[in-house]
């Protein structure tokens, strides 16, 4: 039998190569295997989202990323509720789409220690916008999605990262997230 932090280390690779009806028995069983909310807990789980996912189990991911975004322990970081509450809005398009991929997350030590910096958030925008222009559609979504998923939507150019990933999305043929998240931005304060 796997020691706890092999299956963490099994699940994680198994993602790397693609192997997702892998990664899921190995990453639930490394979160069953410990009920105190670690920060690797949370780092598989979130692996275990992307994995559901793309293991052609959407309702797993949706409930377990609901989870996350209501019920995240008193001591995660902000960001795994943010993470969690804006990857839902491509995991419930109107209709699912098995052709969305879904974010992945960054489950490393780092993004969940903290929101990330004025410079850096810079930096991700920088290079999401200049491969949106240049139609480099694949890279301004993993830019896009890693600001948004790790930023305070309070900052001043979040609203603008969000119209960019709608782009992006579109033109990387991920229409149903295109979709869900232009639903989100109609509601949004700023006309």
């Amino acid at each position: 039998m796997s020691s706890p932090i092999n299956l963490f280390q099994i699940g994680v690779e198994a993602i790397q190569q693609r192997r997702f009806s892998e990664a899921i028995p190995a990453l639930e069983a490394f979160c069953h295997s410990s009920t105190r909310p670690t920060k690797e807990r949370l780092q598989a789980q979130m692996h275990l989202v992307q994995a559901y996912y793309k293991g052609g189990q959407p309702e797993s991911a949706i409930a377990l990323c609901q989870h996350l975004a209501a019920n995240a322990p008193p001591n995660a970081p902000p960001n795994v509720q943010t993470w969690a509450t804006n990857l839902l809005t491509s995991l419930t398009p109107a209709a699912p789409d098995p052709a969305v991929v879904a974010p992945e997350p960054d489950a490393s030590p780092a993004a969940l220690s903290a929101l990330l910096n004025d410079t850096e958030a810079a930096q991700l925008l920088k290079q999401g916008n200049k491969a949106l222009k240049v139609g480099k559609f694949a890279e301004a979504v993993e830019h896009l999605e890693t600001y948004i998923q790790q930023s305070d939507p309070q900052h001043k150019d979040y609203a603008q990262a969000q119209m960019w990933l709608v782009k992006a999305y579109s033109g990387n043929d991920q229409k149903a997230a295109a979709i869900a998240l232009c639903r989100e931005l109609v509601t949004h304060e700023k006309p």
